[in-house]
């Protein structure tokens, strides 16, 4: 599988999910079966597993990636 194939090679790994909820557990746990951080945007299902490392927003994606995008700009990413 390509994606497994593709894991393997990545030392740091940072999953950013953006309105993944629980209706759709694929791709929640692909994130949370993996090391690494995980970034959980989801204004209901935001909650990160017990011991993961990460951030949860509790709100929708659009508004999440704006917001991110203002902290880049003042450091200047």
């Amino acid at each position: 599988m390509r994606l497994n194939a593709w894991l393997a090679g990545v030392s740091e790994l940072v999953t950013v999910e953006i309105g993944a909820g629980r209706n759709i557990p694929t791709i929640r746990n692909i994130g949370g079966r993996q090391d690494g951080w995980i970034i959980r945007i989801n204004p209901q299902h935001y909650g990160l597993n017990p011991g993961k490392k990460g951030v949860s927003l509790a709100m929708g994606g659009l508004e999440a990636l704006r917001l991110i995008e203002v902290e880049m700009k003042k450091v200047r990413i």
